[in-house]
């Protein structure tokens, strides 16, 4: 009966940050991000808005700095970050533009810096979410730690997760009965299967956040991580 209590307060404080945690990470994956779309990038380099660019080859990042700076009241000129969905594409249509505007301008041509691609773009992209279960890692050791430290319910036993309950042996007299065998049988039993569950929920949480990821390759595909090693299917 202390057993099933014990166990009871274990996943109670341990159950509840781990499942806000994936909440958190959920909602937060799924929310709906503001992003510009192509045809604003293109007009703001077609009304020579665009005096400074930055571009990564590998990821698609890019940074625009527009021509609304002045120096004499000291304000700094707009910044745009955008994600370019194919470098190539994106090259040919401003290209046009920016011989325009070198061309009206001969004393102030456009600045812009080319990064070249890393082959590790898709490790980048894959960092926060590995952050993060680290993150759950550390927390739940330090949790398993403190709960072990203060006992269950005040009393003189100690617990670690993954362990069997370590019994009290200062009675050198005391016997070993057959139902201390099946009550550590038992406790041994249920820790399996909580380690299955937490695995479970941790593996289930990677899966969907690889759902919504997407990285772009050297040469200009997009692969979709969560059809690569997600749950997602092709049809």
């Amino acid at each position: 009966m202390e057993n099933k209590k014990s166990w009871r307060s274990l996943l109670l404080y341990l159950g509840i940050p781990i499942v806000i945690i994936i909440i958190i990470v959920l909602v937060i994956g799924n929310m709906p991000q503001k992003t510009m779309k192509y045809s604003e990038i293109l007009n703001y380099f077609e009304t020579q808005q665009v005096t400074e660019f930055d571009l990564d080859l590998g990821s698609g990042a890019m940074v625009l700095t527009l021509s609304d700076g002045d120096e004499s009241k000291k304000k700094e000129p707009t910044q745009i970050q955008y994600s370019v969905p194919n470098v190539t594409i994106l090259y040919e249509d401003i290209k046009p533009y920016i011989e325009e505007y070198n061309k009206d301008h001969p004393d102030a041509k456009m600045v812009y810096n080319y990064q070249r691609p890393r082959d590790n773009s898709w490790l980048t992209a894959l960092l926060p979410t590995v952050l993060l279960f680290a993150g759950i890692g550390v927390f739940y050791w330090i949790f398993m730690k403190k709960f072990a430290a203060m006992g269950m319910g005040g009393d003189s036993k100690q617990m670690n997760f993954g362990k069997a309950k370590i019994k009290d042996m200062n009675d050198e007299k005391r016997k070993t009965t057959f139902a201390d065998v099946a009550g550590a049988d038992e406790e041994k039993e249920e820790q399996a299967r909580l380690r299955r569950e937490y695995i479970a929920a941790i593996r289930g949480s990677l899966r969907s956040n690889l759902n919504n990821i997407s990285i772009q390759e050297q040469d200009g595909s997009v692969t979709d991580l969560g059809k690569k090693y997600g749950g997602i299917k092709e049809a």
